[in-house]
């Protein structure tokens, strides 16, 4: 269907439904109604042990319908969404869809309002926070992206080649490489005159590859992921190449390594680990609605104008932002960049800590009881599911900024306050999770080493180390509570690096980025990686077919 006749069926629509659903006979009128329609085109290759296990360019849409009844103080609302919507040119057809979604959000509405008010009549109290941000009508257009032109023969011959790469090593198991591109168009209007029409792409290459370590059975997985809105910043074949070879040589090397014993130490996190442990101990629980939620904990709420973390400590969340210079002054596109958010209030800049003072949460049209600020363009969904306040690109940095050298000093300096013999370093991170409820965390880092502080004989691993000797070692994950780990960080670098994602909770999956430098820690837990072994591995393949056998069945003929 043509842009300009979904937007018109859009802006149709809801003025229509808005007069009939102002009809007498129920219990609250409505005041509110949007329509928010996505639709993408993707397409997704997909290869293992050199052959193609997917392939498909299959369209995708979704439409979401909320309706408020009562007033912008207290109201009842109600959504309902479809992913079947009409992909032909026809008004009526998409008219149709939206009438069907729309009757049932305004019943859910109605029964949402009558609940409210019995809630309200069994405690007896009046009503302290609006329900609903009155906001100005906005009208915006944002011309589709200029699609590149990609040559998916060629990727596919590549990705074949690549995986089958990874899967003729004898030690590794399900060498994986994908491509997914994304081309998304945005088309938000609602009651209050608003219409907005805003696209996306994205470009998103993924390989991986797992290998069993003999000992213990421990499945280790080596990993490359290269996300971005630009198609050119995906890296050349070669540089693939190259990091395929980083991948097995990594593999290799944790394969030999020991397993660390959970504990406590002091230790560094290169940018990767740093970008998402501040997403994860920080971002969610400044997310608006959770400061009012009776199912979360209560680590940031009521807080604005304290102290709550080290003063050297500066965070913001900036979906404005596009671009950024990492430390080695290369531009980089942000995947958390956005105009308008998903109840079309415009992006803004947030200040989150100054100084290591907490300023503002990330607020929707939601309200958030006790603080009396409007919202700042962060109400964000996934198209099916209710918007709140999310992160778009959380940016960390440092007041006073130290040098790698000077992190590492002030690592040594940790670990001999401490009486420990090494600290840690982390690098690289595969993602993280919170669990908001109950102030826990958890981020998983790639690799491992210790860093040794002094002159010392290992009884773990029978060896003599000297001081700044580097030991890698396997089998961690960080974990802790987020206040305790934000008071023992003591100082951060000057190596920012941008670490692009997808980050999932209540409103679904929407794009992040993470901008952090390293940073050095004076006390952190670690424990045991959970349970992914296999005590009994399948051998290879080849170590039973034969010669001949593995390579007549080469390139999964």
């Amino acid at each position: 269907m043509k842009l300009k006749n979904k937007l018109k069926a859009l802006e149709d629509h809801v003025n229509d439904e808005r007069q009939r659903f102002e009809c007498k006979g129920y219990d609250a009128e409505t005041y509110f109604l949007s329509y928010l329609l996505l639709y993408n085109n993707p397409f997704n290759i997909e290869a293992i042990n050199g052959a193609i296990s997917d392939e498909a360019e299959s369209p995708s849409n979704s439409l979401k319908a909320e309706v408020r009844v009562g007033d912008h103080k207290f109201d009842g609302k109600g959504s309902e969404s479809t992913d079947v919507v009409p992909m032909t040119d026809n008004y009526m057809s998409l008219r149709n869809t939206l009438w069907e979604i729309s009757w049932p959000a305004f019943m859910a509405a109605q029964e949402d309002y009558l609940d409210k008010c019995d809630g309200c009549m069994d405690s007896d109290q009046d009503i302290e926070v609006a329900s609903f941000t009155r906001m100005p009508a906005v009208r915006f257009r944002e011309e589709p992206k200029r699609k590149p032109s990609i040559d998916y023969e060629s990727w596919k011959r590549f990705m074949k080649s690549a995986s089958k790469r990874l899967g003729d090593h004898p030690d590794i198991i399900n060498p994986k490489v994908s491509l997914t591109v994304d081309n998304i168009c945005k088309l938000y209007v609602n009651s209050e005159g608003t219409s907005i029409v805003q696209h996306e792409a994205h470009y998103y290459l993924y390989m991986s590859a797992e290998s069993v370590v003999e000992d213990d059975g421990e499945v280790l997985c080596s990993s490359r992921r290269y996300f971005t809105c630009d198609y050119g910043e995906i890296p050349s074949k070669r540089k693939i190449g190259e990091d395929i070879s980083d991948m097995l040589a990594e593999l290799e090397e944790l394969r030999k390594a020991p397993v660390q014993k959970p504990g406590s130490f002091p230790a560094i996190f290169d940018p990767d680990v740093t970008g998402v442990l501040f997403h994860e101990i920080v971002g969610h629980r400044l997310e608006g609605e959770r400061q009012d939620s009776q199912w979360e904990g209560d680590t940031f709420e009521g807080k604005i104008g304290k102290k709550v973390a080290p003063d050297f400590i500066q965070l913001v969340d900036d979906p404005t932002k596009k671009h950024i210079k990492d430390h080695k002054g290369r531009t980089v596109r942000l995947m958390g960049h956005y105009k308008y958010d998903s109840e079309g209030v415009k992006a803004a800049k947030v200040v989150l800590f100054e100084d290591g003072v907490l300023r503002n949460y990330l607020i929707s049209r939601k309200p958030i009881g006790g603080y009396d600020a409007p919202p700042n363009g962060h109400g964000r969904c996934d198209g099916e599911e209710d918007p709140v306040g999310r992160m778009s690109n959380l940016i960390a940095s440092s007041r006073d900024p130290l040098s790698r050298r000077e992190l590492k000093d002030r690592l040594l300096e940790e670990c001999l306050k401490k009486d420990k013999d090494y600290g840690l370093i982390f690098e690289g991170s595969s993602g993280g999770y919170t669990g908001t409820e109950d102030d826990f965390f958890k981020v998983f880092p790639d690799k491992t080493y210790r860093l040794y502080a002094r002159d010392c004989y290992d009884k773990e691993l029978k060896r003599h180390f000297k001081k700044g000797d580097v030991q890698l070692v396997r089998g961690v994950e960080i974990t802790g509570t987020p206040l305790i780990m934000l008071n023992n960080l003591v100082g951060m670098g000057k190596d920012y690096i941008v670490w692009p994602g997808v980050c999932g909770a209540e409103s679904g999956w929407v794009k992040v980025c993470c901008v952090a430098p390293s940073s050095v820690f004076s006390n952190m837990e670690i424990k045991e990686k959970e349970e992914t072994s296999m005590p009994n591995p399948l051998p290879k393949p080849s170590t039973y077919l034969g010669k001949s056998a593995s390579k007549k069945d080469a390139g999964g003929r």
